[in-house]
């Protein structure tokens, strides 16, 4: 089984503790040390890391401090607890804590009242509705951002959740969920009456899920000077465990998220063309298509090609792993079992000024859906590895083409 391969763990879907004062305590626990961190780097303006960067910079964030779902907290008594802590959290500059997203419930919006709002530069008010939800408490980054656009479709047409999972070879703090913003700001703040015109009224909510991060030689980290929280020690399969846990807390907070398109870009294009293959034994529901943006889908053969990315990719994931984690080395057949559904639409998008990855891996990614049972469409893009993301414009193509595709 391509789970049991890749090391994902299934959800542990624990019952009710019939102790729930026990349970309580280590879920208080959980949202003490987070929100101590949370105060700790408010205090401290040095702090550099993009989650916590200033309100000037990034969007509100509401952050749901739900754990992971090997920690049940859909307990109502464990809810109410943690609601009646917000008020020793809310004084937080740019962060509104919530217990469900605010579209679906007024409650959380009253009590968190204390907030800031910002607007950011790239256009009015397209990132003020943004929410930040943790799926898990064992790390900051076990987390996703959600943009829900208010707008009416008219037409009734058929729309969908783009869910983004970023790069950053599993190990650049610089790389998180909100390398997302230009291509929502693209999409939602453009006058272009086309492609983006089309492209909006397809498009439902996004989100952008963070992972666990493995360690940076240029951001040093120390186990007895760094809170656990904040350590960035993950090894595979952490990652993929946390897009699966990501996902399977996205589409229980937003029942709508189970049509969604799912998008990642370099490493995360790895992580998104494994979750077919895992969807069931995880207990999602499969994307519609999946986009690989500037993917890496064969490990041993870039290092082939690029020897020094041996270092980079050992220091995410032991050996034993290459091969599981290559996405291009899974037989179409094994795609189409665990992909249970009609349609199978798949997106590669890659450009040839890329320099980081050569145009040798999307067309071993395409050769393995070169059967009828995949709709598949190569996209080439413009621009360099990182640039696809930061200008957003050559991400909103390969997204457009999943969304021509589906309909």
């Amino acid at each position: 089984m391509a789970a049991y391969c890749l090391g994902l763990q299934q959800p542990n879907m624990q019952q009710r503790p019939k102790n729930s004062r026990k349970s309580s305590s280590k879920f208080g626990s959980a949202l003490k040390r987070v929100g101590q961190y949370l105060k700790d780097q408010a205090d401290d303006q040095t702090h550099s890391a993009l989650y916590l960067s200033p309100a000037v910079r990034e969007p509100q964030h509401r952050v749901d401090i739900r754990s992971s779902s090997s920690k049940n907290t859909s307990d109502p008594d464990l809810e109410d607890q943690l609601v009646q802590k917000l008020p020793v959290l809310n004084h937080l500059p740019s962060y509104r804590f919530s217990t469900s997203p605010p579209t679906y419930s007024s409650r959380s919006t009253a009590r968190s009242s204390s907030s800031m709002t910002t607007k950011d530069a790239s256009g009015p008010d397209v990132y003020q509705n943004m929410i930040r939800h943790q799926y898990a408490s064992d790390n900051i980054l076990q987390s996703y951002d959600v943009l829900k656009p208010q707008r009416q479709n008219s037409n009734k047409q058929k729309a969908y959740w783009i869910v983004y999972i970023h790069g950053g070879y599993f190990r650049d703090p610089k790389v998180d969920s909100t390398s997302l913003k230009p291509t929502i700001s693209f999409i939602e703040n453009s006058q272009l009456s086309t492609p983006t015109s089309d492209l909006q009224s397809s498009i439902s909510g996004y989100a952008s899920i963070n992972y666990r991060l493995s360690p940076h030689p240029a951001y040093p980290q120390t186990p007895e000077t760094t809170p656990s929280y904040t350590l960035n020690s993950a090894k595979w399969p952490n990652q993929p465990d946390d897009v699966m846990n990501a996902l399977q807390h996205l589409q229980r907070t937003y029942p709508d998220s189970r049509d969604y398109i799912l998008v990642g870009h370099s490493v995360g294009a790895s992580l998104a063309m494994l979750v077919p293959l895992n969807s069931s034994s995880s207990r999602i529901t499969p994307p519609k298509a999946v986009v690989g943006v500037s993917g890496i889908y064969d490990y041993p053969a870039i290092h082939k090609t690029n020897p020094d990315y041996e270092g980079m990719t050992s220091n995410g994931m032991d050996k034993k792993y290459y091969e599981k984690a290559s996405p291009a080395l899974y037989p179409a057949k094994q795609y189409k079992t665990k992909w249970d559904q009609q349609k199978r639409v798949i997106v590669i998008a890659h450009s040839r000024d890329d320099g980081l990855v050569g145009w040798d891996q999307p067309e071993e990614m395409m050769e393995v859906f070169s059967a009828d049972d995949f709709a598949t469409e190569l996209v080439e893009l413009k621009g360099g590895h990182n640039e696809i993301w930061e200008n957003g414009s050559e991400l909103v193509r390969a997204i457009a083409k999943a969304t021509e595709m589906l309909s």
